[in-house]
């Protein structure tokens, strides 16, 4: 992390609490400013705490940690604070759509123009030439795991807004954003999709008032008779162009997880985490980035610097959300079903990222933190709507 980026960081950051602050002047707040700021709260003095234990290995760059909470609770409070009067959900929606078919139409010319165009993309993501992305789509990132967690969510939200709202731009959507985690090729992201559609379409055959089952029932039917055999079938085609793809899941079906290169470096990383933690991983050891960098996946990276109460804490804010945007979901499936997709997309989003997070702590990302916590603080702004709205 270089002291250019951190200044485009810091800029960043002061950019958004003018905003905050200009809104404030003239606004007030939807949602209560302790319940949109208290859990990032907690990260901050988490932080401070590891780079209190470890200050005599502290190098400047651990530093900049402390400004990830803070970021967090700006784009909460940005995307939380609107009155429903003035929040066009619409609006926020269209925006990610955008984003969605722009972030498509990238990641399909970086595959299939790789050579004529691959210069281009790599002087505006990684700045150089890296072998390991060979063919693989990432978008406007610098690696495949941010295009492929990006691209799951645009395919897990198109899928139910599909069933919900039966409009063909949302099969389309669907069907190009599946594709392009294909394309990144990111094995964790297509694993976690795969594993979305078979958990949706139980959970949602079970249901006894959903719409639309028809449609999950044709869609299950297609994967499991036609898709899966036509995949069975044409295994050398899908070695011959996503070898990276074929090969890491035949190892991980032979060899199991200790022999899996990619899983393998995961649970390497994890116990070199035990192995610098305490006895007791309470609370974070340090940030480590001078001499123990590397950490990718999510339960490394928290288990070393937050400490198993930081674990605890982030899955118990990610399970509370889960819990009340199904319920806010299931309350307005037949009054607003735009809303209703967007927070059970949301809902699944979460309840997946267990396994999303686990070759890579992808909410960490500078780029993806934006995108993550922007829905989460729009979830927050449409609570506290009902809310008033059920209060009168």
């Amino acid at each position: 992390m270089n002291i250019a980026y951190m200044i485009i960081r810091v800029f960043y950051l002061s950019s958004l609490m003018l905003y905050v602050y200009t809104v404030l002047k003239k606004d007030k707040f939807s949602v209560s400013y302790s319940s949109v700021i208290w859990i990032p709260s907690m990260f901050l003095l988490l932080t401070i705490v590891s780079l209190i234990r470890d200050h005599q290995n502290v190098i400047l760059n651990d530093n900049f940690e402390l400004l990830k909470p803070v970021s967090v609770s700006i784009i909460l409070i940005v995307f939380s604070m609107k009155k429903l009067e003035s929040f066009d959900f619409r609006k926020y929606i269209m925006s990610l759509e955008v984003i969605f078919v722009a972030l498509i139409i990238i990641g399909y010319l970086q595959y299939f123009l790789w050579d004529e165009l691959k210069n281009f993309f790599f002087f505006f993501t990684t700045r150089q030439e890296r072998i390991v992305l060979h063919k693989k789509a990432i978008g406007t990132f610098h690696t495949t795991y941010p295009y492929g967690f990006v691209m799951l969510f645009s395919s897990i939200f198109n899928f139910i807004s599909f069933i919900f709202l039966k409009k063909k731009k949302h099969l389309l959507l669907f069907l190009f954003s599946t594709v392009a985690v294909l394309l990144s090729q990111s094995r964790t992201q297509l694993l976690t999709l795969f594993s979305f559609l078979l958990l949706f379409c139980i959970f949602y055959l079970v249901q006894k008032k959903f719409p639309n089952k028809k449609i999950v029932l044709l869609i299950a039917g297609f994967f499991l008779f036609i898709l899966i055999p036509i995949i069975a079938t044409n295994l050398s085609f899908f070695d011959e162009n996503f070898h990276y793809v074929v090969w890491g899941f035949s190892s991980l079906i032979n060899k199991g997880l200790a022999g899996h290169s990619s899983a393998g470096i995961r649970l390497k990383q994890f116990s070199k985490a035990i192995q610098f933690q305490d006895q007791f991983p309470l609370i974070g050891k340090g940030i480590g980035k001078g001499y123990i960098p590397g950490l990718e996946s999510f339960y490394s990276l928290y288990l070393y610097r937050y400490g198993l109460s930081g674990m605890l804490l982030y899955i118990f804010s990610m399970f509370y959300i889960i819990i009340d945007s199904y319920k806010l979901a299931k309350a307005s499936i037949f009054t607003n079903p735009k809303i209703s997709a967007f927070l059970l997309s949301l809902c699944f989003f979460i309840l997946l990222l267990p396994l999303s997070l686990f070759s890579s702590a992808m909410t960490e990302f500078p780029k993806i933190d934006l995108f993550f916590y922007s829905m989460v603080g729009v979830y927050l702004g449409l609570k506290s709507s009902n809310q008033k709205v059920n209060n009168g």
